[in-house]
């Protein structure tokens, strides 16, 4: 690079910017560098290059800028390229964040009125199913009465005749009449909880859709990789903590079974040994090994941290 010129590097540098190889990510890559690329990095030539292709004047553009006035054009004039540049771009970063956030709050509000027709449609369907149950009951009592009627038409013992003209002298209604609403209402119900179930499923399509669609514009790589490393990382510091304490809860438990075994364990010394939970089993060390009538295996390793 020293072999060359600051000239000739600025036309290399303006010829990639205008070729779509040099951004403006680019050009601050290059003035952390080192300070040469750092002072070409600054020239006003090649950020009025990149003014002009990121951000290319339209009609309305030119229209206020020629209702300008002298001392606002000449107060711009005085602004480098580069700061030009800045100030469209945080503009447009402010626009692009601000059209975001209103996707998200439009994506949510459809979110949130899903979820309410949801509850109403799910409201609905119960009080339908609560209708036609009522409605089978009915039916079926009014069914009962029938079948007492035409069977007081027969001869039977007087005690099964009183219940059944007991049964019917309580049916304010014609039983007939009754039966055709019912059957009627039970079509109408079953009816009903089909329009609403097919409802219900479209709406929770539809929610899941949009659920979809919120967490794609929350997305963002960089901080969904550090919260998911920061769960992972909480999570091995919980079950390391809970290895290191579980031992010591257990150490009395430990002490108590080691008392009880007798002379199997008197070279065993409590002092510097670590605990093991496992499921069943047997206990051992280095120079010790004997079955351990407890639901849980300890084992003992003596001097060795989990």
């Amino acid at each position: 690079m020293s072999g060359l010129p600051d000239e000739l590097w600025l036309k290399i540098m303006e010829a990639g910017i205008r070729g779509g190889a040099l951004a403006y990510r680019d050009l601050c890559c290059l003035s952390i560098a080192c300070r040469r690329l750092r002072r070409l990095s600054e020239d006003d030539g090649l950020w009025s290059a990149l003014l002009v292709l990121d951000f290319p004047p339209d009609d309305r553009a030119c229209s206020s800028a020629s209702a300008l006035s002298s001392s606002s054009s000449s107060q711009s004039t005085r602004l480098s390229s580069k700061a030009v540049y800045k100030t469209r771009f945080e503009r447009q970063r402010a626009r692009k964040q601000a059209a975001w956030r209103l996707a998200v709050l439009r994506e949510e509000s459809q979110v949130a009125e899903h979820a309410r027709k949801i509850e109403d449609l799910r409201s609905l369907i119960d009080r339908e199913q609560e209708k036609l149950k009522a409605a089978s009951t009915e039916l079926r009592d009014l069914e009962r009465v029938r079948r007492a009627s035409v069977a007081m038409n027969i001869w039977q013992p007087e005690v099964v005749r009183s219940s059944q003209r007991q049964l019917v002298e309580q049916s304010i209604v014609p039983v007939e009449s009754r039966v055709s609403a019912l059957e009627m209402e039970l079509k109408l119900c079953k009816q009903q909880i089909t329009v609403y179930s097919k409802a219900y499923s479209n709406h929770k399509r539809k929610l899941d859709e949009r659920k979809e669609a919120v967490a794609s514009l929350k997305y963002h790589p960089i901080d969904s990789h550090e919260s998911h490393t920061r769960s992972n990382n909480r999570t091995k510091r919980q079950r390391k903590m809970f290895r290191l304490s579980l031992p010591f809860r257990s150490i009395a438990r430990m002490v108590q079974k080691l008392e009880e075994l007798g002379n199997a364990f008197q070279r065993v010394k409590t002092s510097g040994i670590v605990i093991h939970l496992a499921p069943k089993g047997r206990i051992k060390n280095s120079f010790i090994s004997a079955a351990v009538p407890m639901v849980c295996t300890l084992y003992a390793k003596p001097d060795k941290v989990i």
